[in-house]
């Protein structure tokens, strides 16, 4: 991975996962994604941790135990 262009690529991959790469910088930016395996690999690994991460924010909290719980718990476990 000494290539200069996969080190930019690596720079500007979640700009481009996010959709926010425009103009030139995308043509550059999809011609090498097509000539470059390590960085389509490397572009799918960014995508699938996105997916992860949104996954997991939609995961509704543990509530807290009720008031008194750990105090209930320790009275039982010394008895």
């Amino acid at each position: 991975m000494s290539d200069p262009r996969c080190e930019r690529f690596r720079e500007l991959a979640s700009v481009f996962v996010d959709e926010r790469l425009e103009g030139d910088e995308l043509l550059a930016f999809e011609g090498h994604l097509e000539r470059c395996g390590e960085c389509r690999l490397f572009e799918a690994g960014l995508r699938r941790f996105r997916q992860v991460l949104r996954a997991a924010a939609s995961v509704e909290p543990l509530r807290r135990p009720p008031a008194g719980f750990a105090a209930g718990v320790t009275a039982r476990l010394a008895r």
